[in-house]
């Protein structure tokens, strides 16, 4: 079964990520952001994947 409150707060740390990226102009933070980005978009799809019971 999918849990709605997890897949809000993958949803939500995407966003985050995202706007942080539009403003950081620090090299190693923008790389770090990508990578977390990265990381959470993964684990979203992943949830997202998952059959429903």
């Amino acid at each position: 079964m999918q849990d709605p409150y997890r897949e809000y707060i993958h949803h939500e740390n995407v966003k985050h990520f995202r706007r942080k990226l539009i403003s950081e102009t620090d090299p190693d933070r923008r790389a770090t952001l990508k990578n977390l980005l990265a990381e959470e978009l993964a684990r979203f799809a992943t949830i997202k994947k998952k059959p429903v019971d």
